[in-house]
């Protein structure tokens, strides 16, 4: 059963249910009323005969109507079952009794005793006929119900099916502003979803952009170490057997590669450490007072093709998250030397700081080279800088006699 179904079973039962009860109550509601109007017309009834009987004495003196029937107890006649009624209204089976001791008068003492036949009252007359009534009653009040319950469902369930279809049509992800700028509970229901939505999805970007920037990244220092072990292992081979110490220029060998391997393994670490945090998705940076000149001059010890100008003060300090700074000027330099590079393999770049941010340039006369590697590099830079929440600007111009490439990173947003 689909939820419309369900909505318009659900109402329909209770308006039925509600029905039933009604018609209960109406039905005791006009035995009470009844009940007060006889009491009331009993009433006024025994006032009439009471200022009757004050002075005559004669069995003739209580007249029978066709609905009321008299009696003294002065008189025989009265019904055995009446006689010991107490002063007041009683309800026997077929009558109402409204019982008096007559204190003034002839018969004083005496008990007045009158009876409404209930056969002759209006709900016993006319029984069959309200019986009839109160059932074709209710059957319009449920057929009404029966209306309004389609009616109630199909503007509750509509939306839904509305807005389970275009959760279907667009594979999760909603987009219609009017749904999500609807006031009520819909609304917020698709808001909650779209948010849940767009929540996993980015959790599924960060991964694809893990496995993205890891192969990207990492293949450079792979790259190194796999060249430096060669180089070892062909050095190793021309080694001759019976010398027992290198000569200087195996030591220098030696002593270059295991700097290239010791320096792509820590720029490894750090990539790694990169996209770890990346991964993380909602990372809180610990901010803490950073010196910039050591932490570039630790950068600036993996790249020996880079020629680095500094434009800084010496204590130049940056607030930030160390790791992140780090991973920042990284992917930055990384990016200039793979694609800024002069024909002879050296990068030449500028960095400058001040108390707003930094920027690292570099200008070539050689064109630009382009590709994944270089969107990927700046698309890290840019995922650390909003962790951050600094901002990033990336200026390219180009001429006939040099290109200028600069990434500009501002502590404010």
């Amino acid at each position: 059963m689909n939820f419309r179904k369900r909505i318009i079973t659900t109402f329909l039962l209770f308006a039925i249910a509600l029905t039933v009860v009604f018609g209960l109550l109406m039905d005791n509601l006009m035995v009470f009323v009844e009940d007060q109007i006889v009491r009331d017309f009993l009433s006024e009834n025994m006032d009439y005969f009471e200022e009757k009987i004050q002075n005559e004495v004669s069995e003739d003196i209580l007249i029978t109507t066709s609905k009321v029937k008299g009696y003294l107890t002065h008189f025989n006649g009265v019904p055995e079952e009446f006689n010991s009624l107490s002063d007041g209204f009683h309800d026997t089976k077929d009558s109402h009794v409204l019982v008096k001791t007559l204190d003034t008068g002839f018969y004083t003492g005496e008990k007045l005793i009158l009876l409404f036949d209930e056969s002759k009252s209006f709900l016993d007359i006319n029984e069959n006929a309200i019986v009839l009534a109160i059932i074709i009653f209710s059957l319009v009040i449920v057929a009404l119900a029966a209306v309004v319950c389609i009616y109630l469902a199909k503007s509750i369930a509509s939306p839904i099916e509305y807005l389970a279809k275009k959760v279907s049509a667009e594979q999760g992800s909603i987009s219609d502003s009017s749904v999500l700028s609807r006031r009520d509970e819909l609304g917020s229901l698709a808001r909650a979803f779209s948010l849940s939505v767009e929540q996993i999805h980015n959790l599924l970007e960060r991964e694809k952009n893990f496995t993205r920037y890891a192969s990207h990244e990492l293949r450079t220092p792979l790259t190194v170490v796999k060249n430096n072990i060669d180089i070892l292992r062909v050095v190793t081979k021309r080694l001759p057997k019976e010398r027992s110490e290198p000569d200087d220029k195996v030591t220098k060998t030696f002593d270059n590669s295991i700097k290239r391997l010791n320096q792509a393994v820590w720029f490894m670490e750090q990539q790694v450490n990169t996209l770890l945090l990346l991964a993380r998705g909602e990372y809180q940076p610990k901010l803490d007072e950073v010196e910039l000149l050591p932490l570039i001059n630790d950068v600036e010890a993996y790249f020996p093709d880079l020629i680095l100008s500094k434009k800084f003060s010496e204590g130049h300090l940056v607030t930030t998250d160390p790791t992140v700074l780090l991973s920042i000027l990284i992917n930055i330099l990384n990016n200039v030397i793979e694609h800024g590079a002069d024909d002879n393999g050296k990068t030449a770049a500028t960095i400058e700081a001040n108390q707003t941010g930094f920027s690292v340039s570099n200008t070539t006369s050689t064109a630009p080279k382009s590709g994944d590697g270089k969107r990927f590099g700046l698309e890290i830079v840019e995922q650390l800088c909003d962790v951050m929440s600094w901002n990033l600007a990336i200026e390219e111009n180009e001429n006939q006699n040099n290109n200028q490439f600069s990434v500009v990173v501002s502590y404010i947003k």
